[in-house]
């Protein structure tokens, strides 16, 4: 089937986009396009990589062009002749149900994202609740139109039980052969680690997640177990920059912290190497923070890393079920620190969640173990194109 992947956000050879989906579609035969925003300076991005073949959109450069960068990403799609689009964002999906209706294409919304909570924060706080119940019932009034509707995870998937069908759950998990054989981290780094107590955090760096928290957990922290220290892999930018320096600089954390910048995707597993934990203390600010499934937890239970979690319903079900680490109040830095230290110093039980961990992930919380089911919705509406 000659299928089209359309996103205004996703980055080209994004994680989810092109080493889960992509790579495991043109592994089951089908032919694939991605349609997708690039930098400007990347704007003649059209190219085949790993068998996918990539058409890139200038990056509009300021909101005002972002209606022209839309109607360009629609052009492009359009020229592609998909069979079937897969829809990554709530405005490719209107352009998906575009093609379904001209052209007869079958369409898919991979939902991964709480848009409308996203979404309701340009709106003033009295109009929040009104605007994101209102946002909520488009997209599923839109999904119900779709002919398959993917889910990132369960609380996702039951926004749009019974009304849509089939609903089909795939979780962020990692590939296999990412963390089969993990690569070791530059040496420079393990020198300058060798014996000392590591936290790490990869993604997004933001005071929303947890950043900050981490920072004055490390103040705490550092005091108890001189030897600890917090590595972030990410890229920190914008005026919250500034702010984290100040904040490094007021906790006298200097030599007790250090921003490693962002990291291929590929090469993140070598850098796990590096800790004892994995942290994430994501703050109870937005409801979609509640109920998300962080791409980190898994890739710290595929690296064998015990994990330190916010205690947030989906975070405290997922560490309760896998039992490879411990969930603390991410607003309570004392005691975050306290128990972090009690894990640090107890060897036997970090090793035995370790264990944990990455049996679950070679088990069952791999790409290869829920990818089947994508591919059978696939199939199925080839089936349908058949009749």
């Amino acid at each position: 089937m000659k299928i089209c992947l359309l996103t205004r956000s996703h980055q080209a050879l994004g994680p989810r986009l092109h080493h889960r989906l992509a790579h495991s579609l043109v592994s089951a035969g089908h032919q694939i396009t991605i349609v997708c925003r690039v930098p400007r300076d990347a704007s003649r991005l059209t190219e085949e990589l790993d068998g996918v073949r990539y058409v890139g959109v200038p990056r509009p450069g300021t909101p005002r062009r972002d209606l022209k960068g839309t109607f360009q990403l629609f052009c492009q799609a359009w020229r592609v002749k998909a069979e079937a689009y897969i829809c990554f964002e709530m405005r490719t999906l209107v352009m998906g149900l575009v093609f379904k209706l001209f052209n007869g294409a079958k369409v898919l919304y991979d939902c991964h994202e709480y848009r409308p909570e996203m979404y309701n924060r340009i709106f003033p706080a009295p109009l929040r609740d009104l605007a994101k119940r209102a946002i909520r019932n488009l997209e599923r009034l839109m999904a119900q139109r779709a002919d398959v509707v993917w889910a990132v995870n369960e609380h996702l998937a039951a926004r749009f039980r019974p009304h849509c069908e089939p609903v089909i759950v795939l979780p962020n998990y990692p590939l296999l052969e990412t963390f089969e054989e993990i690569k070791s981290p530059p040496e420079e780094l393990q020198a300058r680690y060798a014996g000392k107590k590591v936290l790490l955090y990869v993604g997004g760096i933001s005071q929303a997640r947890g950043v900050t928290a981490c920072l004055r957990v490390m103040a705490h922290l550092r005091h108890d177990l001189p030897q600890a220290r917090m590595l972030f892999i990410g890229r920190l930018e914008g005026s919250y920059a500034q702010e984290v320096k100040s904040l490094v600089s007021e906790l006298e954390l200097g030599g007790a912290v250090e921003f490693l910048g962002r990291v291929e995707y590929t090469e993140i597993p070598g850098y796990l190497r590096l800790g004892d934990l994995g942290i994430f203390l994501v703050q109870p600010v937005r409801e979609r923070y509640n109920w998300g499934e962080p791409i980190k937890y898994f890739e710290y239970a595929a690296a064998g890393l015990p994990v330190v979690m916010s205690d947030l319903p989906a975070k405290r079900r997922l560490v309760e079920e896998v039992g490879n680490g411990i969930v603390v109040d991410p607003l309570n830095h004392a005691a975050a620190a306290e128990a972090i230290a009690g894990l640090l110093r107890d060897k036997a039980r970090r090793q035995a969640m370790a264990r944990r961990g990455r049996e679950a992930f070679l088990s069952r919380l791999n790409w290869q173990a829920v990818a089947p089911q994508m591919l059978d919705s696939l199939r199925l509406l080839e089936g349908k194109n058949a009749e």
